[in-house]
């Protein structure tokens, strides 16, 4: 039974309106080395004040947003497995006439869609606070904004203890064991190709209990350019019939207090100029589009926000 009285985390509004808010904020808050945070920014923050549930347009990966916006809500969930897996094979097959590179590993292989933003199930976070600052207030839609803060010691902690069941209840243990100990990604790898199974397969195993859904952190070995620099991360649901959301919040649910592990941040402000103080600072801080999408893209993007900083481009008057 849900508990309708249980906070899934914690919601900090009404306190940030500006850079110097924004920063004390920071440093009061995730500068403490006993515990680690990763972030995503959002826009605008999510209108709903209710803590027991994760706002539904709060985490949509590319997946779910292209299944809202070409499928209805009743698709039936061995579709939308077979859709996700021939998106992959499509683009496993096509990448070598770009890159002359192949594919062969699944995780690889989806980390470097979500690098050029086809439809994953995948979600990107940083462990930049500013980072995500900047890609919440660098677009937004209203006068506000949301960063999001999810402890990352205990999704570890969750990972881990999720990783020895997984090999308890697998045939292969010892292999298995040999690939996480080696830890270069065969593992992790491992553990998606199972959350995507052919859907014969998953039928075959339907009578068998289903897995409480959970979020685990997917990082391929060799990262990309882009996942580096933005001090990225790469977190994936294990289950597609619920939302990334839903997945995330199933395992808050267990924990009694979610606020302790999700964080909620909303910045807003009244006039423009705050806006631009904060991203002037952020470029002072060297976290702009081009130096967070280092690549000619990024640098004529990032052209865009220097209209909000003329000064940098040494125009005084």
């Amino acid at each position: 039974m849900v508990n309708d009285n249980l906070e899934l985390y914690r919601y900090e509004k009404d306190k940030i309106k500006g850079w110097d808010a924004l920063y004390r904020f920071y440093i009061e808050n995730f500068t403490d080395k006993k515990n680690e945070w990763v972030f995503r920014g959002d826009n605008p923050d999510p209108k709903n004040p209710d803590i027991s549930s994760i706002p539904a347009n709060a985490f949509k990966s590319r997946l779910e947003k292209a299944f809202d916006d070409f499928e209805s809500t009743d698709v039936n969930i061995n579709r939308r497995r077979k859709i996700e897996r021939r998106l992959i094979r499509e683009f496993r097959r096509k990448v070598p006439i770009h890159t002359n590179y192949r594919q062969e590993n699944w995780l690889e292989c989806l980390g470097l869609m979500q690098h050029y933003e086809a439809p994953t199930r995948m979600l990107d976070w940083t462990y930049s606070f500013f980072a995500a600052v900047y890609f919440a207030i660098n677009k937004p839609k209203e006068r506000n904004c949301v960063v999001w803060a999810l402890d990352s010691k205990w999704l570890g902690h969750k990972n881990e203890e999720f990783n020895d069941q997984f090999i308890k209840n697998a045939p292969n243990k010892k292999s298995l064991q040999k690939l996480r100990d080696d830890g270069r990604g065969g593992f992790e790898n491992a553990i998606i190709h199972s959350w995507m199974p052919e859907p014969e397969e998953k039928q075959k195993s339907s009578s068998e209990e289903k897995e409480d859904p959970i979020i685990y952190v997917v990082n391929p070995y060799y990262l990309n350019e882009r996942l580096s620099v933005q001090r990225g991360v790469l977190i994936c649901p294990s289950d597609i019939d619920i939302s990334w959301g839903e997945n995330l919040a199933s395992m808050l649910r267990k924990e009694g207090d979610g606020k302790e592990h999700l964080w909620r941040v909303r910045i807003e402000w009244e006039k423009v100029d705050i806006q631009k103080e904060i991203l002037r600072r952020l470029y002072d801080m060297n976290i702009s589009q081009a130096s967070l999408f280092p690549d000619l893209d990024g640098l004529a993007k990032s052209l865009r926000t220097r209209v909000a900083m003329p000064e940098t481009l040494r125009i005084f008057e």
